[in-house]
């Protein structure tokens, strides 16, 4: 009984790890992108005061995810979006 105990407790721990991958994989491939990233930044300005710290808390994760900020800082991610008119 406990070796079907411990299968099955392993097989729950793989589900959970590869949920877990899987999520991450989709965020990678959101932020990967330009409009990715920028509707990641739109969609947390709802849980921040400013649009600075939406920006930040996104591309920490970008960093997270990457290993590198995909921005130096919210004044060149400014003139990313204003160049590549993705507001429009």
């Amino acid at each position: 009984m406990k070796k079907i105990e411990t299968a099955n407790q392993i097989e729950i721990a793989n589900q959970i790890e590869i949920e877990k991958l899987e999520l991450q994989n989709e965020k990678m491939k959101k932020l990967s992108t330009r409009e990715g990233f920028f509707k990641s930044f739109f969609d947390s300005l709802k849980s921040f005061k400013t649009e600075e710290l939406a920006f930040e808390n996104v591309n920490n994760s970008y960093l997270e995810l990457f290993g590198q900020k995909r921005y130096n800082s919210y004044s060149d991610y400014k003139k990313a979006v204003a160049y590549h008119n993705v507001l429009a």
